[in-house]
């Protein structure tokens, strides 16, 4: 199974220096910051793997190489006919005091706003195929 990067808004854009043709297509190892255990991963894949939401704490890598700490939160969909499950990953970044409520429920329409270019949290869509 490979997770790759398929859609970014401009608040990712703006929040981690990277536009959608740097990361367009790539593993989401590229915003690895190094720092989490792999306890961290494990933990995230088998949640999201059960289409369960992820949420907890992030380090992840700027563009320039710089740390952010975000709060994440995934969210898994499979929104066609297709195998393919879709995940909507919100980062709240703690230094802009920007905060997404604990009680989204309607993560469609967010991931709808975001395919659409609408300007919401951070937030990056990726796909994980069977390969």
């Amino acid at each position: 199974e490979q997770k790759h990067i398929v859609l970014l808004n401009e608040q990712f854009e703006q929040n981690f220096g990277y536009r959608l043709s740097d990361l367009k297509d790539s593993h989401t190892d590229i915003l690895n910051s190094s720092l989490q255990p792999t306890a961290f991963y494990q933990k995230l894949n088998e949640t999201v793997d059960s289409s369960k939401v992820f949420v907890d704490y992030i380090n992840t890598r700027s563009k320039t190489g710089e740390i952010v700490r975000s709060r994440l939160k995934i969210i898994p969909h499979q929104i066609d006919e297709t195998k393919q499950k879709y995940f909507l990953c919100l980062y709240d970044v703690i230094e802009n005091e920007i905060s997404f409520k604990d009680d989204v429920t309607d993560s469609y329409k967010i991931l709808m706003e975001l395919v659409e270019h609408r300007p919401i949290l951070s937030a990056l869509k990726m796909v994980r195929e069977n390969g």
